[in-house]
């Protein structure tokens, strides 16, 4: 089991795409309209982070396992 996608949600997905590339060092992968709301896609040294533009502050963890038990 490991951490499939760590998603971000962000108040402005622009200004979370400036910050997290140019201070946290992260690539921006793309940026697209998912259901409404923008979102980021970044490489984190490999793993994938994407910031959703949700008007407010939240991480979660999405899981991939091969055995839920």
């Amino acid at each position: 089991m490991g951490i499939h996608e760590v998603i971000i949600e962000v108040g402005d997905v622009t200004t979370a795409v400036e910050f997290y590339t140019k201070v946290v060092g992260f690539k921006l992968v793309r940026v697209v309209e998912h259901g409404g709301r923008k979102v980021a896609e970044l490489d984190a040294d490999g793993q994938r982070v994407s910031l959703v533009g949700t008007g407010g502050p939240s991480v979660r963890f999405a899981l991939r396992t091969a055995d839920v038990r």
